[in-house]
């Protein structure tokens, strides 16, 4: 597999991260590795400068909807994160993200889960 340098794994819960008035609220993950890497975007603040790009495109290319930032959170390391570090092609990255997804929404405070936003998981990956 090529070196990935990140992965942005979006995971859509459609009734609950539409907040009022054209916002759409995000809750970012860091998914750490066993070494405590974090990866692409590692402060809070590189996080919210790009949450603050994003929005200014959006606004720019006349989409109604802007970001809402609720909350920056560290997951893992953990045996059922770190699968994520040993991934040997996308097919694999892709079924872990299915799983993950049940797993998170069983399992709410291993992933930090916040049913009220859509999660965006920060996956650094050599």
């Amino acid at each position: 597999m090529s070196k990935m340098q990140a992965s942005l794994a979006v995971l859509l819960l459609p009734s609950t991260i539409v907040a009022q008035e054209g916002q759409v609220r995000i809750s970012v993950k860091h998914i750490v590795s066993p070494n405590r890497s974090q990866g692409v975007l590692e402060t809070d603040v590189a996080i919210e400068e790009t949450v603050t790009n994003a929005n200014f495109l959006l606004e720019n290319t006349g989409v109604d909807w802007r970001l809402q930032l609720v909350e920056i959170q560290d997951v893992g390391p953990s045996p059922e994160t770190d699968t994520f570090f040993s991934l040997d092609n996308n097919a694999e990255l892709r079924q872990l993200e299915h799983n993950a997804v049940d797993d998170a929404r069983q399992n709410t405070n291993r992933y930090k889960w916040n049913p009220n936003a859509m999660p965006c998981c920060m996956i650094n990956v050599n």
